[in-house]
């Protein structure tokens, strides 16, 4: 059975709602879903249901699911000069884990709370956050800025596969927890970190949930 996932962009959040699924068994999982994560979704304004294969009468009731639980506006009802992005953007978030072939470019930071699988692949021209488990490739490229500290920051993995502005980075430990690549003055650096300090990182992104 396939997962409910959630892209945050600004104000903004796309529910990617999964094909294989009956429609009461997504209701019931976009339910628990929202729940879950609802301090979360308190930092958006609007929702956009992202599926092919429901009708719009059951697209609609799902959405009156999520607005009994939260106080969320369909993008559809949204007026035409209201605008749903932030004018500045610090991150971009996407909650789901990643199957192989699966792949995430982003402008911004990008932040993944989710596992990746082997085979996906994640790029961002800033800065990249994972909250999970880390099994594919990570590139951070910004041809803009040479002198920004770009950074990687892995909850767990094993062997990752890094790169930064074309740079590959190979860990000698075999096991990785709580791994922050960062690079300055042109040398990829690794470091373990703990709580305060990934909270403090997240902080200066704006995103202060974990």
């Amino acid at each position: 059975m396939g997962k409910i996932k959630l892209n945050i962009s600004g104000n903004l959040v796309k529910i990617i709602l999964p094909s294989a699924q009956t429609f009461l068994e997504t209701k019931e999982q976009l339910k628990i879903t929202v729940i879950k994560n609802y301090k979360l979704l308190k930092m958006v304004r609007f929702y956009k249901l992202d599926s092919s294969h429901f009708s719009e009468k059951e697209l609609f009731e799902l959405g009156e699911e999520i607005e009994s639980l939260i106080s969320l506006k369909s993008l559809k009802l949204l007026p035409k000069k209201e605008s749903v992005e932030e004018e500045k953007i610090k991150f971009k978030l996407h909650y789901g884990d990643l199957r192989s072939g699966e792949k995430i470019i982003s402008d911004t930071t990008l932040v993944v709370i989710g596992n990746l699988n082997p085979g996906s692949v994640v790029i961002s021209k800033r800065n990249i956050f994972v909250y999970g488990k880390a099994h594919g490739r990570l590139e951070v490229i910004s041809e803009y800025n040479k002198n920004y500290n770009k950074w990687i920051f892995i909850k767990e993995t094993s062997t990752p596969k890094i790169k930064i502005d074309l740079e590959n980075f190979v860990y000698e430990e075999k096991e990785v927890m709580n791994i922050l690549f960062k690079k300055r003055k042109g040398k990829v650096e690794a470091r373990q970190i703990d709580q305060i300090e990934i909270k403090r990182i997240l902080a200066e992104i704006g995103f202060n949930l974990i």
